[in-house]
């Protein structure tokens, strides 16, 4: 999980960085406001694929035509069913959040730019929350792997305890910044983006804990356990009929402050919250989905009958 956490600090590096030279003309660069957001999000996400495909030659695991297309019997089976469920959630959920954006966008500028600075410092404290998903993957699959169904149960309720501790955590490094931020900012945003600045600076660190415990959960736990298919329907059914609904409804049937809305909006991880911890501790998702070797061998055999 080392080299993950080494691209998400990057990215997020690259990310402020061309983002505030973007937005405010630093560096000689143009000045250009909102444009200069999505240019400084697109290069980001370039930076973590190069970085990516860097590490991926380098250690010897190169890309090519034939490997991806590359059949594996049962094993194909598997990886499909489980990361089928993974991407459209994966998707689902960033569709949805673009539409969140989306709808800041028809509020004005000055709530557009105080949401891409709280975005960014957000993601400071997101990085170890993220980190601490895939780490928590590779325990949860390594133990049920073994089959230590029991020990697995234990393991999830401490990491659980961890994952909220690490999220508080991660809400006072923000916290502690704000003061910090708020005077940077002071001269380069219009007196409205600063005002809402200073109040979703609160409002992303206690939806940063509820994005957290979710994230974990969801893409950590569960995914750890093979059950890709819970996150999928959930955030579909939470993220499409619930919170962006919500948000619309504040936006253009309320016509509710920009702030207000920007509320609606913090709430959509605590929606679907009960609901994911309702399955987290009913056990359901520890699955063993490790393979013997007697089964591929039975499962070659009868394809090879075929």
């Amino acid at each position: 999980v080392i080299f993950p956490s080494v691209v998400a600090v990057a990215s997020l590096c690259v990310n402020v960085f061309f983002n505030a030279s973007f937005i405010f003309g630093f560096f000689g660069l143009p000045k250009l406001g909102v444009v200069g957001v999505a240019i400084g999000t697109v290069l980001a996400r370039v930076t973590e694929v190069i970085l990516c495909l860097c590490f991926s030659m380098k250690s010897g695991v190169r890309i090519s035509v034939k490997a991806l297309l590359a059949r594996a019997g049962i094993l194909n089976h598997d990886f499909i069913s489980i990361s089928g469920p993974s991407i459209g959630n994966d998707l689902i959920w960033s569709l949805a959040t673009t539409v969140f954006t989306v709808i800041l966008g028809h509020l004005g500028d000055d709530i557009v730019a105080a949401n891409a600075v709280a975005m960014m410092v957000v993601n400071i404290g997101a990085i170890a929350m993220r980190g601490f998903a895939n780490a928590t993957t590779i325990v949860i699959g390594q133990t049920l792997g073994a089959n230590q169904i029991e020990q697995t149960r234990k393991y999830s309720v401490k990491l659980l305890l961890l994952t909220i501790y690490v999220a508080v955590a991660g809400c006072i490094v923000i916290v502690a910044l704000r003061p910090a931020i708020m005077n940077f900012y002071a001269g380069k945003l219009s007196a409205q983006a600063v005002k809402f600045l200073s109040a979703m600076m609160f409002m992303t660190t206690y939806r940063m804990i509820g994005e957290g415990i979710n994230t974990c959960l969801i893409c950590g736990w569960f995914r750890g356990g093979g059950d890709t298919k819970f996150g999928f329907v959930t955030d579909t059914i939470m993220m499409w009929c619930v919170a962006i609904p919500v948000m619309a409804a504040a936006a253009y049937v309320l016509k509710l402050p920009p702030i207000w809305v920007y509320f609606a909006m913090t709430l959509d991880e605590f929606e679907k919250m009960p609901v994911v911890f309702a399955h987290f501790f009913k056990f359901k998702w520890m699955k063993n989905i490790t393979r013997s070797e007697g089964e591929l061998k039975n499962a070659q055999a009868r394809q090879t009958e075929k």
